[in-house]
């Protein structure tokens, strides 16, 4: 059997720590891409989540308009029949 010298020993460790070292460096850099989508993402969600707000507050801003243009018009509905009744006219 052959023996196994240190200097065998040295330089195959220096080997795994170089590829370590590799693996560490690509791991690292999937994990920059991840972040960096995430943020994209962050950014991408944040700015749907304000056009809805900003959607569901002109909603509600046309809802009270509608609300405000129908009181209007049954007021001047119940006008124009105390209108009619004071002058006698009937619809045909």
């Amino acid at each position: 059997m052959a023996e196994v010298s240190n200097e065998l020993i040295y330089k195959l460790m220096l080997d795994i720590q170089a590829e370590q070292k590799t693996m560490r460096a690509h791991i690292d850099a999937g994990f920059a891409d991840i972040r960096a989508e995430q943020e994209a993402l962050s950014v991408k969600v944040g700015t749907i989540a304000d056009s809805m707000v900003s959607m569901r507050k002109q909603m509600d801003d046309q809802t009270t308009s509608t609300r405000l243009i129908a009181v209007a018009v049954d007021e001047h509905s119940h006008r124009l029949e105390r209108i009619e009744k004071k002058l006698n006219l009937t619809h045909a």
